[in-house]
């Protein structure tokens, strides 16, 4: 009788088993066929435009397709990402904006990502109560970037740029904020002494070497300054007498070039030396353009510009001259003319560096206007330019 009970426990427990182990692989079959089904149906979502979309009886308005049975909503983001919740036949097959296919017993609720933001000028704090989340920044409201990994509920950036820029959080499970738009406050100094942490406003007035100089730009690794007030003394380009530097004479011309002016050779020779040994170990060396081919720089030659504008636009030049010490470009004078808030420090009637032609130099005349056709043996107003690394 004992013997006969044991077999029977040993049956019974035998098909307990079985059962639980078909049951499981039938759970399975299931859940792969409506994963597969999904799958299907998520390609075709993502031909959808943006919206709210109801899936009911195995379909969704605006397709004329059978899927798998089940009712549900689908969401279409504004930049194609697709999520779903779809109740079918005891399973919820689900997709969160930034996750995988998934197949459960039951819908889990949807997380909402909230973010605080905090700004103290070139430093953006955001906050969740979410720990660990990813975020990709983009300058335009694309979601184009590359996704980051966070280790806190805190995330900070620093940015040099006063522009919108645009970022995304997700969690986990791939729930997807809302695009939080962002932009950093420059530090709009007037006078006062200059700090290399900070990220100026373009335009701003920072005193340095007991001279004051106007920000032409702030970036991460460097700040261009220009003086802020015309030397006492206006200088020529080229001298009018056959000399070291570039000189006109009936019979005898030397041709303008940026490196044999006598403006170079005031600003890297005598000016430098009022600058103090901390501010002259700090100054970047200048790659300028020699070059007066027309076929570069939107047809203009390239001829004063700087090497990183050439490179950064495609351009080139095959003769540049090395400069510490120099004067604004026609390309940073149209910058700070659209973006400064100080228009009337960049008055005045002084040198640039550009030339467009190789006996002719470019000049400001008056705010907003420069005259590329100046003789260069006309005397002008000098403001140096420099760039200071950080």
């Amino acid at each position: 009788m004992k013997k006969g009970f044991k077999y029977f426990i040993v049956i019974v427990l035998f098909i307990f088993i079985m059962g639980v182990i078909i049951t499981y692989y039938i759970n399975e079959r299931n859940n792969r066929r409506l994963i597969s089904s999904a799958k299907v149906l998520l390609e075709d979502l993502y031909e959808l435009e943006e919206g709210e979309y109801k899936y009911s009886n195995g379909n969704i308005n605006g397709l004329d397709k059978y899927y798998f049975d089940g009712d549900g909503v689908v969401n279409v983001d504004k930049y194609g990402n697709v999520k779903f919740y779809i109740t079918s036949v005891n399973k919820c097959v689900y997709k969160t904006y930034m996750g995988n296919i998934k197949v459960e017993n039951s819908c889990p609720s949807e997380k909402e990502i909230k973010v605080s933001i905090n700004r103290n000028n070139k430093i953006v704090s955001f906050d969740s109560d979410i720990p660990n989340l990813d975020y990709k920044v983009s300058s335009e409201d694309d979601f184009k970037g590359v996704w980051y990994s966070t280790k806190s509920e805190n995330v900070v950036l620093s940015s040099y740029s006063s522009g919108d820029n645009y970022i995304w959080f997700k969690d986990k499970d791939g729930n997807l904020s809302e695009p939080y738009k962002f932009s950093v406050d420059c530090f709009d100094s007037n006078g006062l002494e200059y700090d290399s942490s900070l990220f100026y406003c373009t335009g701003s007035v920072v005193k340095l070497d007991d001279m004051y100089w106007l920000v032409l730009s702030s970036k991460k690794d460097e700040n261009v300054l220009m003086m802020k007030d015309n030397f006492d003394d206006r200088f020529a380009m080229c001298d009018k007498k056959q000399s070291d530097f570039c000189y006109y004479e009936k019979d005898s011309v030397s041709h303008y070039r940026w490196e044999n002016s006598m403006v170079h050779d005031y600003l890297n020779n005598n000016f430098i030396n009022k600058l103090s040994d901390n501010t002259r170990s700090l100054l970047k060396d200048n790659y300028i353009c020699n070059d007066y081919s027309y076929n570069g720089c939107k047809g203009e030659g390239c001829a004063g510009y700087i090497k990183e504008y050439i490179d950064k636009e495609g351009f080139s030049c095959f003769d540049y001259s090395k400069s510490k010490v120099r004067i604004i470009t026609y390309e940073e004078y149209n910058r700070v003319f659209k973006y400064s808030k100080n228009l009337d420090y960049f008055s005045g009637n002084y040198w640039i560096l550009n030339s467009y032609k190789e006996d002719t130099v470019g000049a400001v005349e008056e705010v907003g206007n420069v005259f590329m056709y100046e003789n260069p043996t006309n005397k002008r107003d000098v403001r140096p330019v420099i760039t200071l690394n950080k």
